[in-house]
């Protein structure tokens, strides 16, 4: 994530490891009630 920053897309990689990470989370949310 660190690389693609430096690479030039610091705000698109941002949106979408956060993105990534919240529906991880929410994945595992759901399958542990």
């Amino acid at each position: 994530m660190a690389v693609a920053a430096s690479a030039g897309a610091s705000s698109f990689s941002w949106w979408a490891g956060a993105l990534l990470a919240v529906q991880h989370i929410l994945l595992e949310v759901r399958v542990l009630p």
